[in-house]
């Protein structure tokens, strides 16, 4: 059985996620969280540690005032806390409205292992948790090619 756990503000979404992950029959649910600080508790506490982590990059702080949070600030964060228990690095997979290719660069420079389009079809989240778990990268977003044209002056 694979542990995974969900670090999303979007407690609909996790919760739809994660019954049909846990539906398969390979994947439970092993903790959520809203905020960044609720991340750095539940995986500091939990035992074991997941196999996979899926992270959002735009979380709600938790707090009244709205401050958006930078969910990939929290990779690094979980290596130390690995470190700390002495426990293997969870791979990380970013499940994210955001396909800007400049963040899934910046995502896998800090360490994510996978990145999924919240608007990628519902077999793709078992895709790439399939390809993290055979210790291969994902990454469902396209690149955008630009395509540079000359403009001449008259």
């Amino acid at each position: 059985m694979t542990y995974i756990v969900f670090i999303d503000d979007h407690l609909m979404l996790t919760n739809a996620i994660g019954v049909w992950l846990e539906a398969t029959g390979r994947f439970t649910i092993a903790g959520t969280a809203a905020s960044l600080e609720e991340a750095r508790k539940l995986m500091k506490e939990l035992v074991p540690l997941p196999q996979i982590v899926i992270l959002d990059i735009s979380l709600s702080s938790g707090k009244q005032d709205s401050v958006q949070e930078d969910g990939l600030t929290f990779i690094p964060e979980l290596e130390k806390i690995c470190k700390e228990r002495k426990a293997p690095m969870p791979a990380v997979l970013v499940c994210s409205m955001y396909e800007d290719p400049f963040l899934v660069q910046r995502a896998m420079d800090l360490g994510a292992k996978g990145y999924v389009a919240k608007s990628a079809v519902a077999g793709e989240i078992t895709t790439a948790i399939d390809a993290l778990l055979a210790g291969e990268t994902y990454t469902g977003v396209k690149s955008k090619k630009r395509i540079r044209t000359k403009h001449f002056m008259p």
